[in-house]
């Protein structure tokens, strides 16, 4: 008996920690526009970079979306924002190119991105 409750107790345990792996399975660093972190200008159709990152061997980017306003309020909502890329089904996270209306010079802008994984 005692070994049964330690059997249950351990596979517990274990997948437990397995479904807690699944929702870190993979997230966005090293945001960039023109190849710059936060750079004070950027021209009127930057490109955009990111790095998607996982701790779990084979996960990988299969979609992303990229989100951009000048209103941090706005970006964060995602109402009525300058420009949603909606979701594009690639792989791709470099030197992608802005193709919204085109940006103002002496605005600041605020953008985001959201990747989808191959799971």
């Amino acid at each position: 008996m005692r070994t049964f409750f330690l059997c249950v107790l351990l596979s517990t345990i274990f997948f437990s920690s397995c479904d807690h792996i699944s929702v870190m399975d993979l997230s966005v660093t090293q945001i960039k526009c023109n190849n710059v972190e936060n750079p004070s200008g950027t021209g009127n159709y930057p490109s955009l970079s990111w790095i998607a990152t996982s701790g779990i061997r084979g996960m990988r980017q299969t979609a992303y979306q990229i989100i951009l306003d000048s209103a941090v309020k706005d970006l964060r909502s995602e109402k009525d924002c300058i420009w949603n890329s909606g979701k594009i089904s690639s792989s791709e996270s470099s030197w992608i190119p802005y193709s919204g209306p085109e940006l103002q010079s002496g605005t600041k802008y605020f953008w985001k991105v959201r990747i989808w994984n191959n799971s």
